[in-house]
């Protein structure tokens, strides 16, 4: 009977464990972060490691309310989960697989001068939104919006927030979502990250403090 009571426990606890309520950003990436639950992908292709990173609503909630507590920040959470919509934000970041070398900056990665350099700077900040797609079941969406993160650090990474506005049908019913990287610098092709529609729906109920 104990064993029993001890199994049906941990079973419990394994299916509400993305039930607990998240107060801050911290607390949720490294939920995120975690690959058991679903919502972060990568693969290392020619020496360039890509990862994309699905954010759920509560991600930019709580973005948005880190600097405020009590009666205001419960304010903005409500009128923030009110106002959530369908879109379908991804975090993409490109970084060399081997870090800390010389001028392992990804940005550098097979440029000869500054004058490329300087091009491929201008292409990641400007045009990632025609590198990027997203299909659900064998539906293809455009990104809406593409901003580069990160531009002025001494980074070895770049950071890119790929948001998608996929129909409700596509999002209610779906089974499996795909981020495509058609990458037109380091020869890693048309790159592409299964994520689960039921991890991403999971992770879009998780509770906010």
């Amino acid at each position: 009977m104990r064993l029993y009571l001890i199994t049906l426990f941990a079973v419990i606890l394994m299916a509400t464990g993305c039930r607990h309520a998240m107060d801050n950003l911290s607390t949720l990436n490294k939920w995120l972060n975690n690959p058991s639950n679903g919502c972060i992908k990568a693969r290392s292709i020619a020496g360039v490691k890509i990862t994309a990173k699905y954010l759920p609503p509560a991600y930019a909630i709580l973005k948005h309310t880190e600097k405020y507590s009590g009666a205001s920040r419960e304010r903005i959470i409500d009128s923030l989960s009110a106002n959530s919509d369908s879109a379908y934000t991804f975090l993409m970041t490109l970084s060399p697989e081997k870090t800390g070398e010389d001028n392992s900056s990804i940005a550098f990665k097979n440029t000869i001068n500054m004058d490329e350099y300087a091009k491929r700077l201008l292409a990641m900040n400007f045009s990632m939104d025609n590198c990027t797609s997203l299909v659900i079941d064998n539906k293809k969406y455009a990104p809406v919006i593409s901003i580069v993160e990160n531009t002025y650090e001494m980074s070895d990474s770049r950071n890119f927030l790929i948001v998608f506005l996929p129909d409700r049908s596509s999002v209610s019913k779906g089974k499996e979502c795909l981020f495509f990287y058609n990458d037109p610098f380091f020869d890693m092709g048309n790159v592409q990250l299964s994520f689960s529609m039921a991890d991403i729906r999971k992770s879009q109920t998780i509770p906010i403090e």
